[in-house]
């Protein structure tokens, strides 16, 4: 099996843990821009990041799995949707303002990897409908929606992982998670 050539650059992501405006999954360096700045100073800062960082070498930087709720929250693995569970589950409002829902299979993937570090969680996701309602069917579908992320390959993907050996192409949990949303409409 060929293995996929990885885009030049595409280790270096926008946003991060809390005050990042962009971070590099090869060393694992944040950018921390103080703001506000005028807009042509934050755009030359994260290309110039971006360009600094495009000959980062895979493999020097590893993620350390959160060791509680609060270091996951404030890591760089999280969503509204994911943060949407931990404020349900734990009462803390994490930092997004907003309450909302997985819309693709990355936003389900970090709230599928937030379930894999606490574990005990899963049992409490019904908590989040009562922060957020269109939740609902997203929670009936729980188990549905795992199997097919797991079953596509994305349970082996995340920040700093490479994408071999992912076999679908999000399609059909895309379409599934559509359908979801527009039942709890």
């Amino acid at each position: 099996m060929a293995q996929q050539k990885e885009k030049r650059g595409s280790w270096v992501h926008i946003g991060g843990a809390p005050g990042e405006m962009g971070w590099c999954e090869r060393c694992g360096q944040g950018l921390n821009i103080n703001l506000p700045q005028p807009i042509f100073i934050v755009t030359a800062a994260m290309k110039a990041f971006a360009e600094h960082h495009e000959q980062c070498p895979p493999g020097q930087h590893h993620e350390k799995p959160a060791q509680s709720p609060e270091e996951w929250a404030a890591g760089r693995d999280t969503g509204t949707s994911s943060l949407t569970i931990y404020a349900a589950i734990t009462g803390k409002k994490g930092r997004d303002r907003d309450f909302d829902i997985p819309y693709d299979p990355d936003d389900f993937g970090r709230c599928y990897r937030l379930l894999q570090l606490f574990p005990a969680w899963r049992k409490d996701l019904p908590k989040v409908i009562a922060l957020c309602s269109e939740w609902k069917p997203f929670v009936e579908a729980w188990d549905e929606l795992t199997q097919m992320y797991e079953g596509a390959g994305w349970h082996n993907y995340g920040p700093g992982k490479s994408t071999e050996g992912i076999k679908g192409d999000g399609g059909k949990m895309y379409t599934r998670m559509k359908q979801l949303q527009k039942a709890g409409a």
